[in-house]
């Protein structure tokens, strides 16, 4: 049963199963095992995998293999840790694929060498496979150094080890290299996939410019007929990012056929970005009437474009739907109101409100207070709030600073 398949597909691989239930020799039968383990990791059932493989009465690398990935892609790195352990104890060889699923669930550097150094010794360092997983690994541990070597040592380099390392130093918000990577890659004639461009839009929506952006749609729209949604997101939020007006970003969300969660969160943005408020409420509102459930990073593009302009009325009414939607505020939505409050000088109101808020108010929750303080010429609760603000963050010169203007603003 293939990863997203439709749920009923999973009932009936889970008939299939209780038709072998009744006699025993589906258990002796390792391949029919495995396949069941499989299945039921790739239908999230981790449970009935586990409860499978502690069936089994024979057991190979393949089976060893499956359990670990089926763990270490449904969030359960320990597990499929300790598992990958439990398979070297009892004797059996891990291979390229059992490598791969072990260092997915890897996030520690020194286990992460330790499990380097076993791959060298079996001789599978120069495995496409178990290369691009290092690569994967040492970006998530943050180590880019062993990651470009690890991609370095790959002969054979396919779109994956470029891929690989590309998703590396996208997760280390180094985007540059991203697009000198995809640079490269045309000057060896190395076909990019839809993973490809994927990584290269997310690098031009931190670092681009519109120019670079509209290059590499045409290339994309040459070489790929239909974008998915996966593609088309990242192209949105690029232009989203890139553009100075919202024509192009919204030209690519109309060819979307179906936009998700994703797509109408990357537009709303960028109309709120824009100033564009009243477009980016009527967006939100047609969102609502589509069924496509908001998250928080939709509420906190509306939130904060409302706060921008002063939209006081809508900006509550946001806050409020957010509550009913059951989504949970986060302290930066907390923080548009306080600046909205702070921002039209209810500064009495503003303190009580960061006082009160359910979760713990941030830097910038007491640097909005204070920097509103500066404006109104409210000393008493500057000093409250730069108080606040050194306890947090002692080392911080910014307060220090607004508290000396409003100082001498009162010629103290």
């Amino acid at each position: 049963v293939p990863r997203g398949v439709h749920q009923d597909l999973v009932v009936h691989g889970e008939r299939l199963h209780a038709s072998l239930v009744g006699s025993s020799s589906h258990l002796q039968d390792m391949a029919v095992g495995n396949a069941i383990v499989t299945m039921y990791g790739r239908c999230n059932r981790l449970d009935r995998a586990q409860r499978t493989f502690d069936m089994m009465r024979e057991r190979n690398t393949l089976t060893w293999t499956a359990i670990i990935a089926v763990h270490a892609q449904n969030g359960q790195p320990k597990r499929a840790l300790h598992l990958f352990q439990q398979m070297h104890k009892e004797g059996l060889m891990p291979n390229d694929a059992t490598f791969a699923s072990i260092l997915c669930a890897c996030a520690a550097l020194a286990l992460g060498k330790y499990l380097h150094s076993r791959i060298s010794i079996i001789g599978l360092e120069d495995n496409v496979t178990v290369a691009n997983s290092l690569i994967g690994m040492y970006g998530k541990c943050g180590s880019m150094a062993d990651a470009c070597a690890s991609f370095d040592r790959v002969e054979s380099r396919r779109s994956t080890s470029w891929n690989a390392l590309m998703s590396a130093f996208v997760e280390n918000m180094q985007f540059m290299h991203v697009i000198h990577l995809f640079q490269q890659m045309m000057q060896e004639a190395m076909l990019p996939d839809r993973v490809t461009y994927i990584n290269a839009f997310s690098a031009c929506a931190h670092r681009a410019t519109m120019c670079e952006v509209r290059r590499l749609h045409s290339r994309v729209t040459l070489i790929i007929d239909q974008l998915d949604i996966a593609m088309h997101n990242a192209l949105l939020n690029a232009y989203a990012k890139c553009s100075m007006s919202l024509e192009q970003t919204c030209v690519v969300f109309l060819d979307i056929s179906q936009p998700d969660q994703v797509s109408w969160t990357a537009l709303i943005s960028s109309a709120a970005q824009h100033g564009k408020m009243h477009l980016a409420l009527c967006l939100f509102d047609v969102m609502h009437r589509r069924g496509v459930m908001a998250n928080e990073v939709t509420l906190l593009s509306v939130l904060y474009g409302c706060s921008h302009v002063g939209m006081m009325n809508e900006c509550i009414q946001c806050f409020l739907f957010m509550k009913s939607m059951a989504v949970i505020p986060l302290v930066d939505h907390y923080n548009c109101i306080l600046d909205l409050v702070a921002k039209v000088g209810h500064l009495n109101d503003a303190k009580r409100f960061v006082s009160s808020m359910p979760c713990q108010p941030s830097l910038a929750s007491w640097m909005t207070l204070l920097d509103a303080c500066r404006k109104h010429f409210d000393l008493e609760r500057a000093e409250m709030a730069t108080n606040r603000i050194m306890n947090l963050q002692p080392s911080k010169c910014a307060p220090l600073v607004l508290l000396s203007n409003i100082y001498a603003n009162a010629g103290r």
